[in-house]
Parts: C-alpha cells; sequence; structure tokens
C-alpha cells in the first residue's frame, strides 16, 4: 500500500490533524468528542474492545486479526486507537 515508511508517517501525520480538527468542530458545536471516539469504534468487535480496555492489547490484536484477516501493523494500529 505505502512504499515506504516515510509515506506512512505523513499519512499518520495528516491523520492526526484530520482527528484533532474534527475534536475541535465537534467542541464548537458543543458534541461530547467521546461521542465521535465511539463512533470511530463502532465497527470493531466488543471482544477486542474489552480485551483492550482490560490491558490484553496482545490478545485483542490476535483476535482482531483473526475476525479480519487483518495484517499484524493494521490490527496493532486499530488496538492502539481504541485507547485513545
Amino acid at each position: 500500500m505505502f512504499s515506504n515508511h516515510a509515506e506512512l508517517a505523513d499519512v499518520r501525520r495528516r491523520l492526526r490533524r484530520v482527528e484533532l480538527l474534527l475534536e475541535a468542530i465537534a467542541t464548537r458545536l458543543e458534541i461530547d468528542p467521546e461521542t465521535i471516539r465511539q463512533a470511530g469504534r463502532a465497527d470493531v468487535p466488543e471482544e477486542v474492545v474489552a480485551l483492550a480496555a482490560a490491558g490484553k492489547k496482545i490478545q485483542a490484536i490476535k483476535v482482531l486479526r483473526e475476525q479480519r484477516q487483518l495484517d499484524l501493523v493494521a490490527a496493532k494500529d486499530i488496538v492502539d486507537g481504541l485507547g485513545e
């Protein structure tokens, strides 16, 4: 998908800027930012969310990879994002 780590890092920086902008817009519109974060988790299985919340990130990554046929990096990024 990305030809090198620099491209991936750039995409991650741009995504973070978009997330911050979305949070600022939500705040301005008096929408609880947690509501937006929860909406982003809607497609993540509850089992994965529960494992991550319990501090069992490795197990959460394994379950997510099995259920969604994701590679390790993609699953780790999703699980890491659950804690934010």
